[in-house]
């Protein structure tokens, strides 16, 4: 990023320190739209990052006061995108939404979303770092329990199980007696999690490449594990 666009970044984190916040969010959500904006160095000077991205991490460093705000003027615009993007299952816009707009309710929401499409296509992986994105941002109407539970099975079926294992331990400790609805009904969500992984992973594999078949979410199994519930907030 050339040395005055940088400039209004710091000025931005000045304005946020000051509780300054609506001339923040003016020049952040500038930088956020600006696509060609570059990068700029982090906080230790060895890693370089778009600045959109480092605009958006002082969003989040406003605290609820700020963000309150950010989301009054930002959501309808946001929610307008999502429903255009969700109902079409348009993943490449519902990226561009959780760049855009990603600290308003509808970012949370497109990550959730983007989690479920690759999920139901079989991109576990992609699908469990979706969702891990979406409980960083720790949204107080958010549901980290489902999230968690959706990571930890993501990540079985990606062939993590490590990944499955610190996932479904979070869940456990920070959310001993957590339900959702997993197979149309409420159900222990830590439950929900073991039985998942009883699916053999060869079992998963040869489901997902065997010729003429496709990955058919978890219902296609035998054991009736049907399909999970939604994030939304």
């Amino acid at each position: 990023a050339d040395d005055e666009l940088a400039s209004y970044l710091v000025g931005a984190r000045k304005s946020i320190k000051d509780g300054n916040y609506d001339r923040a969010i003016e020049i952040l959500q500038a930088l956020i739209d600006k696509p060609d904006s570059g990068f700029i160095a982090n906080a230790d000077g060895k890693q370089y990052v778009a600045l959109w991205h480092s605009a958006n991490e002082a969003l989040a460093a406003m605290g609820p006061e700020g963000l309150e705000l950010y989301r009054r003027l930002y959501n309808p615009q946001a929610e307008k995108l999502f429903e255009q993007a969700a109902g079409t299952q348009d993943t490449a816009a519902l990226r561009r939404l959780t760049q855009q707009f990603l600290h308003t309710a509808y970012g949370y929401k497109a990550l959730c979303r983007l989690g479920d499409i690759h999920f139901d296509r079989g991109h576990f992986a992609r699908a469990a770092m979706y969702w891990r994105r979406a409980l960083r941002l720790k949204f107080a109407s958010g549901q980290p329990a489902m999230l968690l539970a959706k990571i930890a099975m993501a990540l079985h079926l990606a062939g993590d199980p490590a990944g499955s294992i610190a996932a479904g331990n979070e869940l456990r400790k920070n959310h001993p007696n957590a339900v959702g609805v997993m197979g149309e009904k409420k159900q222990d969500l830590a439950a929900f999690v073991e039985q998942v992984r009883k699916i053999p992973i060869p079992d998963i594999a040869a489901r997902r490449h065997q010729a003429g078949k496709e990955w058919r979410g978890l219902g296609a199994f035998p054991d009736g594990l049907a399909i999970m519930g939604d994030c939304n907030v």
